[in-house]
């Protein structure tokens, strides 16, 4: 730089006149360049200044700093630091710092060339033709830390996320070394983020980290609040002191980092600092932090923004639904006692104006005679019951966790029915359908010849297979299956609730969508009426009530052979 021989203020090399007196300058007026960066920490600053003062020295209006930058305003002081408004201070069409216009990105562009960049190299976009406007923060000692290390690296950083340090220097102030970092102008983060903003600012966030791991800077974990500020309402990285770890061990550092960004955003969303499920997020957001700070973690920033980015994405796509639910049983017109039983449990839930109740529905058609087939379906409904009622219903649960109960929950009855069955010295037994339905996902267990259908305007569709002789006799192409309908052993059944210490269940899984129904039933209701009466039934009723209430009465006009349950659940929009 150049010092001026009347004020000793420094200016830029290129200087004829002061800009601080406005003194000519001449060809020997000196000049004085600014202290390396490697030379900095073996300089000893003094304590008080060379005029005995305990605070800096403000500098005056137009100084030049850096041989770069430009006094624009005075924004903080304090004994130990000043904080200034600066602008940069170059020709015009040579390299200088440049923003990208786009405020989705804003990228702050160092010069890397003779010539001056056009374009954003993020995005696309015009950079802004301006000077920007930078924070310069000026003080006695080096306390910058691994943010002036930052400052000087070849080519800078330049990432929408990202707002690192753009320079660092040293230079004598009356006699006295003093340290500047040049840094974007942002702002600090809310005390409170809106909810709605959490998770964009997250990925967005996470996505700047994944650039940093890739130019080798990583924090060891030591990541909070102060690591982040505001670029007009875009989240960015802002503050380097922390970055301490070596290049060769970023690598083994980044999961820490981003297990300590997970735990801010969750802290963001929730205001909690250790992770526990939440009850008030929607399932797939509390699957998301659940890996992030509870299970195995991401390996890097670029996949929790990927995890934030799907959770938000299910999240969207969920329906807002609702159910309406009807429910019947009937002994029929020949027997005497009826031996069906049913369940059905259903809690309504509402998150974030997402409707998504959860419900479990069952039909168990019990076989044995008196005192042997009541009691094994009423058995396998209370068992269900039981453990229903043992759910946390604000749990998120996968489809392999909802089949994992429902067969868990099956295999609990089909043991309690044998072991009835042992002691009774009787061939009680018993057919089950089950169906957890949690939104529009639908998960399925059966055994026997009790049925679950799909009924829609389009079509009614068999979910379940029966595990009965007529099946077996229409898979191997024996027989067609309207014979089955007529066949002189079509209630022979292989597979039931309490025949053997060991059950094989079959289950499914399906996604609804609204206006489709499920009909539960057992076969006194399928045998007696043929798939396209059951629905023109369902769907010519008034509800789901009245739907059960009409099948009960046209299988029983139809000779009510056996008992007759029925179940139906119409998924709605909500």
């Amino acid at each position: 730089m150049k010092i001026c021989p009347q004020c000793n203020k420094p200016n830029r090399p290129e200087a004829t006149h002061c800009a601080h007196c406005g003194t000519v300058f001449n060809a020997h007026s000196p000049s004085r360049d600014t202290i390396p960066l490697e030379d900095v920490e073996q300089t000893q600053p003094s304590a008080t200044g060379a005029n005995g003062a305990n605070s800096l020295t403000e500098r005056p209006a137009g100084a030049i700093f850096g041989g770069r930058f430009l006094f624009e305003t005075l924004r903080y002081k304090d004994t130990q630091e000043i904080r200034y408004s600066v602008v940069e201070h170059s020709p015009e069409q040579g390299p200088r710092y440049r923003v990208c216009t786009n405020p989705a990105c804003g990228a702050v562009h160092p010069p890397t060339c003779d010539e001056l960049e056009q374009h954003c190299t993020q995005c696309g976009s015009p950079l802004e033709s301006s000077a920007p406007l930078f924070l310069l923060q000026e003080a006695r000692q080096p306390i910058f830390g691994a943010a002036a290390e930052v400052a000087v690296r070849q080519g800078g950083l330049v990432h929408p996320s990202v707002r690192a340090p753009l320079a660092y220097f040293s230079e004598m102030v009356n006699g006295e070394m003093h340290y500047c970092l040049v840094t974007p102008n942002t702002s600090a983060l809310p005390a409170r983020v809106e909810p709605a903003q959490v998770l964009p600012w997250g990925m967005q966030l996470a996505q700047g980290l994944d650039y940093l791991h890739q130019n080798q800077l990583s924090f060891a974990g030591q990541i909070n609040e102060t690591c982040f500020g505001l670029d007009g309402s875009h989240p960015v990285w802002v503050n380097f002191r922390n970055c301490t770890v070596p290049p060769e061990m970023v690598a083994s550092a980044q999961p820490a980092d981003v297990r300590a960004l997970a735990a801010d955003i969750y802290q963001w969303l929730t205001g909690k600092n250790q992770y526990s499920f939440e009850p008030g997020i929607p399932s797939a957001i509390n699957r998301l932090f659940q890996q992030a700070l509870a299970g195995p973690g991401y390996e890097s920033g670029a996949a929790l923004a990927q995890g934030i980015e799907a959770a938000l994405s299910d999240n969207a796509t969920q329906p807002s639904v609702d159910f309406r639910l009807g429910r019947r049983t009937d002994k029929g017109m020949e027997r005497q006692l009826n031996e069906d039983s049913l369940a059905t449990f259903e809690l309504s839930r509402s998150l974030q104006s997402v409707s998504q109740p959860l419900g479990v529905f069952a039909v168990a058609d019990g076989m044995g005679g008196h005192s042997a087939g009541e009691i094994a379906s009423g058995t396998i409904v209370n068992i269900i019951a039981r453990r229903t009622l043992t759910l946390d219903p604000l749990q998120p649960a996968s489809t392999e966790e909802r089949t994992t109960w429902l067969k868990q929950t099956v295999e609990a009855a089909n043991k309690a029915v044998f072991d009835l069955r042992k002691s009774a010295g009787t061939d009680m037994g018993s057919t089950v359908v089950a169906a957890m339905l949690d939104g529009t996902s639908v998960t399925l267990a059966h055994a026997g010849d009790s049925r679950i259908y799909k009924i829609n305007a389009q079509q009614i569709e068999q979910l379940t297979t029966d595990h009965s002789l007529v099946e077996r006799l229409i898979a191997t192409g024996q027989i067609t299956r309207q014979e089955a309908r007529n066949h002189p052993q079509r209630n022979v059944v292989y597979r039931t609730v309490g025949d053997k210490p060991n059950l094989e269940i079959d289950t499914s899984s399906h996604t609804l969508i609204p206006g489709d129904r499920l009909l539960l039933c057992s076969d006194g209701l399928s045998g007696m009426l043929e798939d396209r009466y059951l629905q023109k039934i369902v769907l010519e009723s008034s509800c789901a009530q009245d739907a059960c209430e009409r099948l009960i009465a046209a299988a029983n006009a139809a000779g009510g052979e056996d008992n007759i349950t029925a179940i139906v659940i119409e998924i709605v929009a909500a």
